[in-house]
């Protein structure tokens, strides 16, 4: 679901910027259009994804367990993931920091199993 014109003044872009392997991830990860990928992130954006089932938010955890402590940087700020597909062998991620201002840094497009930040 896109966000229509009448909902452009309810759900404003946050501030945003990428973090160094962002754009290195995006381009060596394959088999997820580029178009999807900008879709999410305007979806994280506007906090759409916060209420869509399929983007299957979460923090970023530490390891594989569900009860793994959740990646966080200086300062206290989280990583989290955001589905790019799902019911997809390694299925693509969006991994994106909540920066302390209320900003988003967009960090990396991963594999499903790839946990790095």
């Amino acid at each position: 679901h896109t966000t229509v014109a009448a909902e452009k003044e309810q759900r404003p872009l946050a501030r945003y910027s990428y973090g160094p392997d962002f754009f290195t991830t995006l381009h060596s990860v394959e088999g997820v259009s580029r178009s999807k990928v900008v879709e999410v992130m305007v979806q994280v954006l506007t906090g759409r994804h916060t209420e869509l089932a399929s983007r299957e938010l979460h923090q970023l955890r530490t390891g594989s367990g569900g009860d793994d402590p959740p990646v966080t940087r200086e300062g206290g700020e989280t990583c989290w993931r955001v589905a790019l597909q799902t019911k997809t062998p390694s299925a693509r991620r969006l991994h994106y920091w909540a920066c302390n201002d209320g900003s988003i840094e967009f960090s990396s497009v991963r594999l499903h199993d790839d946990i790095k930040p």
